[in-house]
């Protein structure tokens, strides 16, 4: 049994198939299933069930992929434990942040940081929607700081803190002064101002969006509120960007069916698939720190 061996195995059951593993581990499919054939040898019986469509584990592969999971899980963390423990202190870290995340909170903890480590260059990468995790899967973010996370095995994330917001408009807008709780189908007939998915390799997505109605697209919250702030529309904004114009009036709550006000939790993300060199792990351990208080 070899590591290589069980690292195939492990990718024939996320793929589903010899062939889709063999071109995701950039093999050729006969060398995929002759490294199978000789795992089943070596422990006299059949791992995969061969009279199925797809490649299915028998019973007794299922306990043996089981507990190949576990030696690879190990095998992968020594790995990174390795190289995190080889790597110098990074000339560079690179930090995705979903434009919705309170940016003074999150540069009070960069700045502390900063003051440490004056010789690490911290790059700040401004992302909407899907963008910041995209950032961070394709390996071009060492950390990201976002509302939005799909439960992944390899990430890790640190609850940061939390935000809430809701639909806003100017008090002379139109549904601004009607006293109570407006349709959907109702507010299709004025501007909704939305901020556009950053993404470029995913697919879009959209936050209490009104499908149908009429729409705004803008790439930042800066643009949006001006927009809703010069009575052109009406949308969802953090409350934490809008403090002065609630208090002052200058924008009030909306009373919208299926868009009520909303609160969110701020993760800090990382792949624990990617070692961390000793600067980034100090600046998780930072926000660690931060979110324990």
């Amino acid at each position: 049994m070899t590591y290589d061996q069980l690292k195939i195995l492990d990718k024939i059951v996320e793929t589903g198939s010899f062939m889709a593993a063999a071109e995701a581990l950039y093999r050729t499919q006969p060398a995929v299933s002759i490294a199978m054939k000789k795992l089943e040898e070596e422990f006299g019986l059949n791992i995969f069930d061969r009279e199925q469509y797809r490649a299915t584990l028998t019973p007794e592969g299922h306990r043996l992929y089981q507990k190949a999971k576990t030696v690879l899980y190990h095998s992968e963390a020594l790995e990174i434990l390795g190289k995190q423990l080889a790597m110098g202190n990074e000339i560079e870290i690179k930090i995705s942040i979903d434009i919705v995340c309170p940016l003074p909170l999150i540069l009070g903890i960069l700045r502390q940081f900063q003051d440490r480590h004056p010789l690490t260059k911290i790059n700040l990468m401004a992302e909407s929607m899907g963008g910041t995790f995209e950032r961070l899967m394709e390996g071009n973010a060492d950390l990201a700081i976002l509302p939005w996370l799909p439960h992944l095995e390899k990430i890790e994330t640190i609850d940061f803190t939390c935000i809430n917001g809701g639909p806003v408009a100017a008090p002379n807008f139109p549904p601004a002064r009607i006293k109570r709780q407006l349709s959907t189908e109702e507010m299709k007939e004025f501007v909704q101002v939305v901020v556009r998915d950053s993404s470029r390799n995913s697919e879009k997505l959209t936050r209490s969006v009104i499908e149908g109605g009429r729409q705004c697209s803008v790439s930042d919250f800066f643009t949006k509120k001006q927009i809703i702030l010069a009575e052109m529309g009406w949308g969802g904004l953090p409350y934490h960007l809008i403090e002065d114009e609630l208090q002052n009036g200058a924008l009030v709550t909306l009373d919208v069916q299926n868009l009520k006000a909303w609160e969110g939790k701020i993760k800090v993300a990382r792949r624990t698939d990617k070692p961390m060199g000793p600067v980034v792990m100090q600046l998780w351990e930072q926000f660690q720190h931060h979110a324990s208080r």
